[in-house]
């Protein structure tokens, strides 16, 4: 009986263990997800931003004309 007994707190402890592992990973994952999507939403404002610009405007930033701090508001 003993054996048994000890055979099965074994079991438990390797399931809570495995269960504290888990939520581990899983907090890793959420934590990585929320950064991707604050990254994937401040490349959807600079696209925004930028789909804001005129021609003239795009062609002058290519071609080195107008090289403002990309923060700074047109």
């Amino acid at each position: 009986m003993n054996k048994r007994l000890e055979r099965e707190q074994n079991r438990v402890d390797r399931a809570e263990r495995l269960l504290d592992e888990e939520r581990e990973r899983r907090a890793d994952a959420i934590a990585a997800e929320r950064i991707a999507a604050g990254e994937a939403a401040a490349l959807r404002a600079e696209l925004d931003r930028r789909r804001g610009w005129g021609l003239l405007h795009r062609l002058r930033w290519v071609l080195g004309g107008d090289r403002r701090v990309a923060g700074s508001s047109d």
